[in-house]
């Protein structure tokens, strides 16, 4: 089943018309412009530069979890809970950034913000970035992760529960997660949030074509980013890497699946939402009228924010309940 809310179309939203306009001012060097660091610098830079909305919760706790294959170092995370008792579900956060830029505090506020509204516990994780580490480097991190989280855990206050989330590159690699898990039979994921997911290696769709110049990434940067994940010359692009190439889609947890009306990455989102309506997953398609890309995780500057945020928590709430 699908349900779909696309509102008619609207014109940029005043708060986004401001975003890009100071973003034209502040003269940002692309990202292929310069050195990783130099790019990784310059969007921190940026994004501090704005007040978002960031609540307390009752436990904001640092850690490292495992990582399936045993091989490195364990994975840094941090886990939000509003209450200090009792087992709650799990949500697995994963940021966006191209798999190059972004962190736990790409999405700190964001998360607490699902943790206050959904009620679960929520796991924002610090996988491991391109070009450091290209695919599958950070999907393992997150399916270890997602793995961990399913099982429950009573020191970090987990029921054996979880979903998975992600915006942009992160809703490539929850899209990525979930296919995984179906694949390997485990873990048992309850929902999927696709926030404006990157699906699709083609850049081929009308969105891609209409909102790659004066608004949020282009086509150029698109391609960067899937050098850095990977690399130059990628022997096989699988379904893992871009989700729009499994073959099929049955199988898959309940989905969400959030867009931005004025972002490249619309189009591919939302063709991947009725895909998997297609192929029996229940599904949820909501565009965000008049936004851009990124506003799902600046609360506070961004109405349109709040708004996709209280949503997508009830959404969780209500598939992770017991």
């Amino acid at each position: 089943m699908l349900i779909e809310d696309i509102p008619a179309p609207q014109p940029l939203d005043e708060e986004s018309q401001r975003f890009l306009a100071l973003r034209r001012e502040a003269n940002l060097k692309d990202v292929y412009e310069g050195t990783v660091a130099e790019a990784r610098a310059g969007r921190t830079s940026w994004r501090t530069a704005f007040k978002k909305s960031s609540p307390e919760v009752a436990i904001v706790r640092e850690t490292t979890l495992p990582r399936l294959a045993g091989d490195g170092p364990d994975i840094p995370a941090r886990i939000y809970r509003d209450t200090e008792s009792g087992l709650l579900p799990s949500t697995v956060f994963l940021h966006g950034g191209g798999w190059v830029l972004g962190g736990l505090d790409h999405s700190d506020a964001v998360c607490r913000w699902i943790a206050k509204l959904s009620g679960t516990a929520v796991i924002n994780v610090d996988y491991r970035r391109a070009p450091e580490t290209r695919f599958p480097g950070a999907l393992d991190d997150s399916y270890s992760v997602t793995l961990w989280a399913s099982a429950g855990d009573d020191d970090f206050g987990l029921a054996p529960r979880t979903a998975v989330m992600g915006c942009s590159a992160g809703g490539n690699l929850a899209a990525a997660v979930a296919l995984m898990a179906r694949d390997r039979r485990t873990p048992a994921i309850s929902a999927q949030v696709l926030v404006y997911p990157v699906v699709d290696t083609t850049q081929s769709t009308e969105s891609f074509r209409t909102y790659s110049d004066g608004y949020i990434g282009s086509v150029r940067e698109s391609q960067w980013y899937w050098t850095q994940y990977l690399g130059e010359s990628p022997v096989e692009i699988t379904p893992y890497a871009a989700p729009s190439l499994a073959s099929t889609l049955a199988g898959l947890p309940t989905a969400l699946v959030m867009t931005a009306e004025y972002d490249q990455l619309r189009d591919e989102g939302e063709i991947y939402a009725r895909r998997l309506a297609a192929d029996g997953v229940d599904t949820e398609l909501v565009r965000c009228p008049g936004s851009v890309h990124t506003f799902f995780t600046m609360p506070g500057v961004f109405p349109q924010s709040d708004i996709a945020i209280a949503r997508a928590s009830a959404f969780l709430a209500k598939h992770l309940a017991a």
